[in-house]
């Protein structure tokens, strides 16, 4: 089954749900759900940035040179 496919029976279903407590539930539930994916993407990212970013030791290896003359 295809991602639109399973979007569509998900739609038809709670369109036929009468009881508000349940929707209720389900809209917190997916708000959550939402911000939880949000999280995950920004945590993915800043260990990706931990990884990528490099160290600038220009200064300190010209410093380092000055000392040694």
């Amino acid at each position: 089954m295809d991602t639109l496919q399973i979007k569509l029976n998900l739609i038809k279903q709670i369109t036929q749900i009468e009881d508000a407590k349940l929707l209720e539930r389900l809209q917190a539930f997916l708000n959550t759900s939402g911000s939880l994916i949000n999280e995950n993407i920004s945590i993915q990212n800043k260990k990706k940035s931990e990884f990528t970013d490099t160290e600038d030791f220009t200064d300190y290896i010209k410093e380092w040179v000055k000392d040694m003359e």
